[in-house]
């Protein structure tokens, strides 16, 4: 699965399903629990150059390009931005605060933990127990780092720290929260997605059932959708949810009925109308299309992800990205590739990471320890274990 606007421990949140269980690809991007939205503003397939030069200078990141600007690594922990604002942690007085894309801070250096901006609002511990068998109390600061939700929920017990389409669940209340932290919808389920609610459902387990581990979803109105039926489960995206029932995967419409039967080994949730799929008797993943037609046969031994026109993957060996047809572009020897978002992508190499253009040239050797890319071309790149960021459009 691909969504490019969801993002989980500093990787793009690419699930794929598997046999036995869902496992987090690790392939990208970015740092914390979070729902990022808008990281893609240009769509458009038009090829962009890139012509600049990017060097080291001691410990000084040099740029000779007077348009993209430059916040020197300078802090232990930071986080990608998100809604114009980035979560940045002191090094003198190891307290959490933000900055704003000049490098100005925005929020004060005063917490202990902190989550990403999102719909407003962002996840923050103040504070953290004198008795370290007590859990820290999570709330919601906004924008000014003011508390609009009081710290009284667990870090421990709640799975997101975000809100998602306006919502989010708290396990001690078995309840969903509105961002004035009002209680608007009891469930008597447990939720297991910490995305909550994708096109408008969530993923639930049945608490009633102690004979065996079954999954459904429910909508906003906390009615259940086709009953607690599935092993183990994908999100919706695209109009389709990834499920597996028997040791086998296919995919369901959001009335729960079955849309593409039942039939594959592994699979990833559907994005841009495509799902890549690893069929029963085969090593390697093949895409079918929304009506389950292979439209791609299988060849790719991993993937590191599809969309925005382009699929990167593992094929004979290298690194190779096709078209969303399977026609091959260029390929390489990357240990890891990202997306292409405005005429460029990430790749790591030699475990280095470094800039790619949309022909496959690296405009820069593989020089930063790790770089990730978030919102209106802002990227975080450390370098000896300090962090800092690229701020501009590098392709034009």
């Amino acid at each position: 699965m691909l969504n490019l606007k969801i993002f989980l421990n500093r990787e793009i949140n690419m699930y794929f399903r598997t046999k036995n269980h869902k496992i987090l690809l690790g392939v990208l991007l970015l740092m914390g629990t979070v729902l990022l939205p808008n990281l893609v503003q240009n769509t458009q397939s038009k090829e962009k150059s890139c012509q600049w030069q990017m060097k080291w200078k001691g410990n000084q990141l040099v740029v000779e390009d007077s348009k993209i600007s430059v916040i020197q690594a300078q802090f232990p922990d930071a986080q990608t931005f998100s809604e114009d604002l980035a979560a940045v942690k002191s090094k003198t007085i190891q307290k959490w605060g933000y900055i704003d894309s000049k490098g100005k801070q925005a929020i004060a250096f005063q917490f202990e933990q902190v989550w990403h901006f999102n719909e407003g609002l962002a996840g923050a511990v103040k504070e953290l127990p004198k008795n370290k068998e007590e859990e820290a109390e999570l709330g919601f600061i906004d924008r000014t780092g003011k508390f609009q939700i009081e710290p009284r929920f667990s870090t421990l017990a709640t799975l997101n720290v975000f809100f998602s389409e306006g919502l989010m669940y708290i396990p001690d209340l078995q309840a969903f929260i509105d961002k004035t932290g009002k209680t608007v919808l009891k469930v008597p389920a447990e939720i297991y997605d910490p995305i909550l609610f994708s096109e408008g459902l969530s993923l639930t387990r049945d608490m009633n059932n102690t004979d065996e581990i079954l999954f459904g979803y429910i909508n906003k109105q906390g009615e259940l959708i086709g009953g607690y039926q599935w092993e183990t489960h994908g999100r919706f995206w695209d109009g389709l949810g990834a499920v597996r029932k028997n040791e086998k995967w296919g995919y369901i419409d959001k009335t729960g009925k079955i849309a593409i039967p039942l039939q594959y080994l592994e699979v990833y949730d559907f994005h841009e109308g495509i799902a890549a799929v690893k069929p029963e008797g085969s090593e390697t993943f093949g895409f079918i299309n929304k009506k389950g037609e292979m439209i791609i046969p299988p060849q790719f031994s991993n993937l590191f992800y599809f969309g925005k026109q382009k699929i990167a993957g593992v094929k004979n060996g290298k690194t190779i990205v096709t078209d969303l047809k399977g026609k091959p572009l260029f390929e390489g020897t990357w240990q890891k590739l990202t997306p292409f978002v405005n005429g460029v992508a990430l790749y790591k190499k030699n475990d280095l990471w470094g800039f790619l253009d949309e022909n496959g040239k690296e405009v820069t050797e593989p020089m930063f320890e790790s770089l990730e890319h978030g919102e209106k071309n802002r990227y975080l790149f450390k370098k000896n274990e300090l962090f800092g960021y690229i701020i501009g459009d590098l392709c034009k």
